[in-house]
């Protein structure tokens, strides 16, 4: 069956061959057709030139010209034998076309850039550049960019970087981030490269090629992060080297780690004593109690907060007598994210155990990222969280809400209103009441503006007003509806009519 396939495909591709050739010589213009007897030398070498110019041209029509009257007589398996013909006969400049003969046959369009990217993948960049420049959309400039981009970076990754780097590469500059991702998946140090020589700086790539490069010589690839700071990219990578780097020598990774200065530095650091406390907290506790002072404040609440899955109130006393400031804040935190890690509810009861303060108040906010659920959602909250942050000092409950408020108006806008009319207004950010209105006026808007109206005077204007200039603005029949229906006596009645 192969066989006649194949011999199908050689003789259409005769076939058009010799037709094409014919085509070509009826119609191609002569010199001696277009020249003056009288004609120079030079003369003749100019037209020479055009009548050439113009004979590609022909050439060029001639291969999709005869595709689209071979495809209009054509029927079934004829279709697809003269569509491969052509592609085994095509060449760079051919594949624009081929694809604009293609358009509306997705399979033939599929096979055309498929051939496109395997065989001149530069002349295709080239192609979608120029399109973009011109303001045409004769092909899909995203969806065949990215197709183009991720089968040319595993072929040649040095090609497709010279063309974004270009000063064509800027029409592409949105998939440098999905390129430099790609070629760190393979090499983690040209891909870092990438990362901060173009500046991608909040994108996390996969750590799948970083794990055995970091294996292989962690110290390397620590220094080469090290120079290559990248956002988000780097601190992935860094927090990976130090942990695979204290699976074999942590007491080496934080000596490294030590010497260097810097926040990926100090990254390396907590990622290193943190995986070596996990395995034997012992050991890390006596290695940071040797350590100077800087890397003891340094390091320290990375330590305590694997110390703290263990001996969480042992964890947190260590942390109020010794240290203070930044460090006292950072080291309750890693307390609290090491106990809301076992027993979120536990955590929850040290945190009322705490005297006011700023170590309550950071511990506070700790343990409401724990608890509350995860966004989006529509459970509402449990009445567990609702009775602890009713214990709440002012700091504390405004820091769990300055933290939660989207979350909980999202998912619950109506126990929010009810916990909101429980508790001092002094104890709630400024823009809670407005945050709710704009999530709550969304689903039940009669709700929210009832709800508007018991907050106190100025506070029930400004956002009674907002939300429902915003209910207009989506529903206006039924805003209107319910705004008429107000007894006369009703300021709201005026003043929302102004909005």
């Amino acid at each position: 069956m192969k066989a006649v396939v194949y011999a199908l495909i050689i003789a259409v591709s005769a076939a058009a061959g010799l037709e094409a050739g014919w085509f070509w010589r009826a119609h191609a213009p002569t010199a001696s057709s277009n020249l003056p007897e009288s004609a120079t030398a030079s003369s003749a070498g100019q037209t020479n030139g055009r009548l050439d110019a113009r004979a590609q041209h022909l050439a060029d029509l001639t291969m999709a010209s005869q595709l689209k009257r071979d495809l209009g007589s054509a029927s079934g398996v004829d279709k697809w034998l003269y569509w491969m013909a052509a592609l085994e006969k095509s060449n760079p400049d051919d594949f624009p076309k081929l694809a604009r003969l293609a358009r509306g046959n997705p399979a033939a369009f599929r096979f055309v850039t498929r051939r496109w990217i395997q065989e001149a993948p530069q002349n295709l960049f080239d192609t979608l550049v120029a399109q973009a420049k011109s303001g045409g959309s004769d092909l899909p400039f995203i969806v065949l960019m990215r197709q183009l981009l991720q089968q040319w970076t595993k072929t040649d990754p040095k090609a497709v970087i010279a063309a974004l780097n270009s000063p064509d590469g800027a029409v592409a500059q949105g998939f440098r981030m999905e390129v430099a991702s790609d070629i760190l998946n393979g090499n983690p140090e040209q891909g870092l490269e990438l990362f901060h020589d173009w500046h991608i700086e909040n994108f996390g790539p996969g750590m799948g090629s970083v794990t055995p490069w970091a294996d292989a010589n962690p110290q390397h690839a620590a220094e080469f992060t090290i120079a290559h700071p990248a956002g988000y990219a780097s601190q992935t990578v860094i927090d990976t080297i130090g942990t695979e780097w204290a699976k074999t020598d942590p007491a080496s990774a934080l000596a490294f780690a030590t010497s260097q200065s810097g926040d990926l530095a100090n990254r390396l650091g907590a990622a290193a004593l943190k995986q070596w406390a996990s395995q034997d907290l012992d050991s890390a506790g006596d290695w940071l109690a040797a350590a100077d002072d800087q890397a003891r404040n340094t390091l320290g609440p990375a330590f305590i907060e694997i110390w703290a899955k263990q001996d969480p109130s042992a964890a947190l006393s260590w942390s109020e007598d010794n240290l203070q400031g930044i460090q006292l804040q950072q080291a309750v935190e890693g307390v609290m994210n090491g106990a809301a890690a076992k027993d979120v509810s536990a955590a929850a009861a040290m945190v009322n155990s705490m005297p006011p303060g700023e170590a309550r108040t950071a511990a506070a906010g700790v343990v409401a990222q724990k608890w509350f659920p995860n966004f989006p959602t529509s459970s509402p909250i449990q009445p567990q969280i609702i009775s602890w942050m009713s214990g709440l000092d002012q700091d504390s409950l405004n820091r769990v809400l300055s933290n939660e408020t989207w979350t909980w108006s999202e998912s619950d806008p109506k126990g929010m209103a009810n916990f909101l009319s429980s508790v001092s207004p002094e104890a709630t950010p400024s823009w809670t009441d407005s945050v709710l209105m704009r999530q709550w006026v969304r689903s039940s808007p009669t709700d929210a503006l009832a709800w508007a109206a018991t907050l106190p005077p100025t506070q029930a204007a400004s956002v009674g007003s907002e939300g429902f200039t915003q209910w207009r603005q989506a529903q206006p029949d039924a805003a209107n509806a319910w705004l008429a229906a107000l007894p006369m006596n009703d300021p709201r009645r005026q003043s929302f009519a102004k909005q």
